[in-house]
């Protein structure tokens, strides 16, 4: 039995007529080749259209189950593998019977119709215990508040209370952009807050539970209290009318689904869509024009903090820079929250390519203190082109002959060498990613640019961190053997229990001189490659 664990697509089921074949469940000789499974397993996602598992109110605490199955060379399911812990409720046994039931497109490899292997995760839902009617309040004299609590990716934590006559307050909070903004304050059509109200009445909110939460964790000595956590990350919508108040609070962490359906799980999002939150979870000129409105103090530290957000995000112009500028925001001010924890006006435009704005803030003296060359700011400059692997803006840096050490003030004083930041904005890759080619000509590139410059390959900071054992955390194979192949040394700074099977047996075929608690760490988590390697050499 293999363990499925990649997260997948989701898909639904609901009630309706079982299909006529039975289920049949996978054995290993039904399965494809292992080497097969492993470059279909998270690659093959097809959407599978066969509804929602519903469950009645009450009759369930955990919600969702992933699975595997095997698509033949007529495009038939032929078998499903299941979790060992799988529990087939008669919801769940209609839902694998409609699967075994459908067709898919065959798949190809090499123009082939193969057999492969796929994997899907299955939401489910809970069903109100009754229907419960909208109030009857004029919408004018009805409040929406919505909240996202904990610290969460991309859209929080925030406060929005929006009255009836289309009034909004948004309150971030003291996390990412809410020490810049405060509490803003402006307004929206009262016909917002009533399709707001029709959205509320579509996902039948007043019949809903209030609160919707995933099945606990299973206890796990690795992330003690994790359960405790999980209690403060969810999202909340409040209505209240003269007749009742009523909240619906949805918890994201856990095991599984919550039970909540799709259009309650999308409601705050679209409420909040509606009142308008893009105006503060990603800065554009509409954002400057309303804290105009609202009286914002643009040349004071926020305004700079603003400035800098602005330029870094490639959604703004730099029109819409320029006129940030005649605002008064003070053009000296440095970010130290940024992902090189310093970030100054000239540092956001090289990250967001802005290369005219790039060469007019140079041409400026952005580079220069007092009239004079400031190496501090310019092996900034050039630490952030090349964390942005950017061949063009670190030719425009090297140009100004700075430091190629990057000297970090915050939140402690550390000298980075720049070559050990190369690619490091670009972000990691799945296990199952690769570069693309321009991604790898860019890294390679920069790399030799700053090697040709006087910089060493191997140069490290003071945790002993080096760019290839930063590249091979991020997962790039590609880059990883090229540096490897232009004689960088792997250390057991590069080597950590999250490294993929074919990562770690590049690093390995380099006989790296590691100690005992090293070899222990890379036995205990070795995947078959590895395996085969420590076995073959003895280890």
């Amino acid at each position: 039995m293999r363990y499925i664990g990649l997260i997948g697509l989701l898909v639904c089921l609901c009630a309706g007529q079982a299909a006529a074949r039975d289920i049949v469940y996978c054995d290993d000789a039904m399965l494809p080749a292992a080497q097969d499974l492993d470059k279909e397993n998270s690659r093959s996602f097809s959407p599978l259209d066969l509804g929602k598992v519903s469950y009645a109110s009450g009759t369930r605490s955990d919600f969702g189950f992933s699975i595997g199955y095997v698509i033949d060379e007529g495009g038939h399911v032929a078998c499903i593998l299941t979790e060992p812990s799988f529990d087939l409720t008669p919801e769940r046994r209609a839902y694998l019977e409609k699967l075994m039931d459908k067709t898919f497109t065959p798949r190809l490899v090499n123009g082939q119709a193969t057999r492969v292997y796929e994997e899907a995760m299955v939401q489910e839902e809970e069903l109100p215990e009754q229907h419960v009617a909208r109030p009857a309040d004029d919408p004018a004299f009805m409040q929406i508040q919505l909240e996202s609590h904990g610290r969460r990716s991309g859209d929080g934590p925030f406060i929005m209370v929006i009255t009836g006559d289309g009034t909004v307050v948004y309150i971030p909070s003291s996390f990412d952009r809410g020490w810049i903004l405060g509490p803003q304050t402006y307004h929206i059509p009262p016909q917002d807050v009533a399709a707001m109200l029709d959205l509320a009445e579509q996902a039948d909110f007043w019949s809903l539970r209030d609160a919707y939460r995933p099945a606990p964790y299973s206890e796990d000595s690795h992330f003690p209290g994790i359960n405790e956590i999980s209690e403060d990350v969810y999202r909340q919508v409040t209505i209240s009318s003269t007749e009742r108040v009523k909240s619906l609070r949805l918890y994201d962490m856990g095991r599984g689904g919550n039970g909540a359906s799709d259009a309650a799980d999308a409601l705050i999002y679209r409420l909040a869509e509606l009142a308008k939150i893009h105006l503060w979870h990603g800065f554009t000129a509409e954002t400057v024009a309303q804290l105009v409105q609202n009286g914002f103090n643009f040349r004071s530290e926020r305004g700079g903090e603003l400035l800098i957000d602005m330029t870094r995000s490639t959604s703004n112009s730099d029109a819409d820079i320029d006129a940030l500028l005649t605002l008064g925001v003070p053009q000296d001010h440095v970010n130290s929250g940024g992902f090189l924890l310093e970030t100054g006006l000239l540092d956001a435009a090289i990250d967001s390519g802005r290369t005219a704005l790039v060469d007019r803030l140079i041409a400026g003296g952005a580079s220069l203190t007092n009239g004079k060359p400031d190496p501090t700011k310019a092996s900034r400059a050039l630490a952030h082109a090349a964390a942005a692997a950017s061949p063009d803006m670190v030719a425009r840096l090297l140009a100004l002959h700075p430091p190629l050490v990057f000297h970090e003030t915050t939140p402690y004083e550390n000298d980075v060498p720049v070559i050990r930041l190369v690619g490091q904005n670009g972000g990691g890759l799945a296990p199952w990613e690769a570069p693309d080619d321009k991604r790898f000509h860019d890294l390679t590139t920069v790399t030799q640019q700053l090697l040709d410059a006087g910089a060493n390959i191997n140069d490290r900071d003071s945790t002993q961190r080096s760019l290839l054992d930063n590249t091979v955390q991020q997962g790039n194979l590609p880059f990883a053997t090229w540096l490897i192949a232009h004689n960088a040394q792997v250390t057991k700074e590069s080597f950590v229990p999250t490294l993929s099977d074919e990562m770690t047996v590049v690093l390995l075929k380099t006989n790296p001189q590691l100690d005992d608690a090293t070899w222990a760490t890379i036995k205990a988590n070795a995947e078959p490659l590895t395996k085969g390697w420590l076995t073959a050499h003895g280890k």
